[in-house]
């Protein structure tokens, strides 16, 4: 029993302490990216809303972001900044919508200084007097980055959860809303814009999530997607196929479609043939993200984890499990 207290508390220094090496290395490197940054402009009149998370959390905050273009001030210009990946749903979701966006590369990022010296003069050149960071997490050699680049502009966003970095990420910014327990990120991305639009309430109809889609021909599909960006968020591909098989079973007319990156192709062969007999397709990385909301705007439902794919589903008003 002593031994293993010994152990346990010598394994708990060595994490804090690697913690603590950890945190060093993270400012030191934050401190050495901030020599990237161009020569701070003037502030001006225009607003920059920044949103550089993934693929589910952007299709969770399209319903707000509709809500965001609606109220643009006459004379005010809003600047997009966004995650390049997800840049195609954006294209689809927006097409009715004039912004001007800025797509940032995040593996050329962090990989390369060239690359963000030159991203952030481009971005100096903008005239911004408030910029929005409605991300519940922001990453401090990222979207603190961008705002230390905007040292003279109104910032609002969302108190940083406690960590060893909450500090300096809470660190000049005007408004900070606090974070709010339990509820689900449709509500916080509406409430952030409804904080931060005193007199906007008028919009709030216009968050209301989902956005509805046509349906013009009777599904005859459902979808089953397997992926999941961490281990506990995945389930085994023989459980997906045994459920899938009850609602083939059930609904005989009906067909499977599965889908994912190409990091779920293996789980979509084992699952497309563990429904032999029945008519499965498997496009795990095989889709754009055009394509993929194409698809699932036609499914009859979802089965899948927390994932963009769910989210979609959600988004084309479609019935989902999982």
């Amino acid at each position: 029993m002593i031994s293993a207290q010994i152990s346990f508390q010598v394994s708990s220094w060595v994490g804090r302490l690697r913690k603590g090496r950890d945190f060093k290395k993270e400012v030191a490197r934050f401190q050495a990216m901030k020599h990237d940054l161009a020569q701070v402009p003037q502030k001006g009149k225009n607003c920059l809303l920044v949103r550089l998370d993934d693929i589910g959390d952007f299709l969770l905050f399209v319903p707000t972001l509709r809500a965001w273009l609606e109220q643009i001030q006459p004379g005010k210009k809003m600047y997009f900044l966004g995650n390049l990946a997800w840049k195609d749903l954006f294209d689809y979701y927006f097409t009715d919508y004039s912004v001007e966006c800025i797509w940032l590369n995040k593996n050329d990022w962090f990989s390369s200084s060239e690359y963000r010296k030159k991203f952030l003069s481009e971005l100096a050149s903008l005239s911004i007097q408030d910029i929005y960071f409605p991300s519940f997490t922001r990453v401090l050699l990222l979207e603190e980055i961008v705002r230390c680049q905007f040292q003279n502009a109104h910032s609002f966003g969302w108190q940083a959860k406690p960590s060893a970095y909450s500090r300096k990420l809470n660190e000049g910014f005007h408004f900070l809303l606090d974070s709010v327990s339990g509820d689900h990120e449709l509500e916080n991305n509406k409430h952030f814009f409804l904080a931060t639009h005193p007199g906007k309430k008028d919009k709030a109809e216009l968050i209301e999530f989902p956005i509805a889609k046509n349906q013009t021909q009777t599904p005859r599909y459902f979808i089953v997607c397997p992926g999941g960006n961490q281990g506990s968020k995945r389930w085994k591909a023989e459980n997906w196929a045994l459920l899938a098989q009850q609602v083939l079973k059930a609904n005989p007319d009906l067909q499977c479609r599965i889908t994912g990156s190409k990091n779920d192709a293996e789980d979509g062969e084992k699952i497309k043939k563990l429904l032999a007999g029945f008519d499965a397709e498997n496009h795990c990385g095989k889709t754009s993200l055009q394509e993929l909301v194409q698809l699932s705007a036609g499914a009859f439902c979802c089965l899948s984890n927390d994932t963009a794919q769910a989210h979609l589903q959600r988004l084309d008003k479609q019935l989902r499990a999982g």
